[in-house]
Order: structure tokens, then sequence, then C-alpha cells
């Protein structure tokens, strides 16, 4: 007797589930673009002490914005990192957990390189 309502709420689930995965994907992607995209002007009448340190107040403004994004995405989404990491990341245990995953991100990196074995 439910069989079709509950195959047309499942559709409508699986529709909404990719309509928000879509725009949030679209979103995150415009504003990682717009936050890590050089937007300063090296002129030629720069010496290359002054073209470095405009490079450098630039970049580390981006990565000032990359880090309040990502510390504002562990708010908005805590109940998903909650569930991902099996600890909410807003309490005492949680947030000592993810101190600790984001610090070692921030020192070594998301990705690591293996280590290259010396030619022999």
């Amino acid at each position: 007797m439910f069989g079709r309502t509950r195959l047309r709420l499942t559709v409508l689930y699986v529709v909404l589930f990719a309509l928000v995965l879509g725009v949030f994907s679209i979103v995150l992607y415009v504003g990682a673009a717009t936050a890590l995209a050089p937007n300063f002007d090296i002129g030629p009448e720069l010496t290359n002490e002054q073209a470095a340190e405009v490079a450098y107040r630039a970049t580390v403004d981006q990565i000032r914005l990359a880090l309040i994004v990502a510390d504002l995405a562990v708010i908005l989404l805590g109940n998903q990192i909650a569930t991902a990491i099996g600890d909410d990341p807003l309490t005492p245990a949680g947030l000592e957990r993810w101190t600790r995953e984001v610090t070692a991100v921030y020192i070594e990196g998301a990705f690591i390189a293996p280590a290259k074995e010396p030619l022999s």
C-alpha cells in the first residue's frame, strides 16, 4: 500500500541530496578559487624585495582566509564531522582530537610523499 509512496519519497530524497551536494560543491569551488587566486600586481618599477613583500602579504592574507573558512566549516558542519571522526568537534574531547589532526595537517601537510629509497 505504501510502496509507491515510499519509492517517490526515496527518489525525492536522492534528488534533493544531489541538488544540495551540487550547490555545496559549486559554492565551495567558487569560494576556494576566489580565496586562493593571486590578486597582486607586480610592476616593473618594483625591486625584487618589494615584489617579494607584495607577494608575501597577498599569500598570507589568502592563507588567513582559508583558515577562517576551515574553522567556520567546523562550526557549520559539526554534526557531519562528528559522524566522520566519532567525536563532536565542539566538545573538549572532540576539540582535542580535531586540534591534533588539524595541527598535523598544518605542520606536515595533508599529503605526504613517500620517502624515496637511495639509489645503490
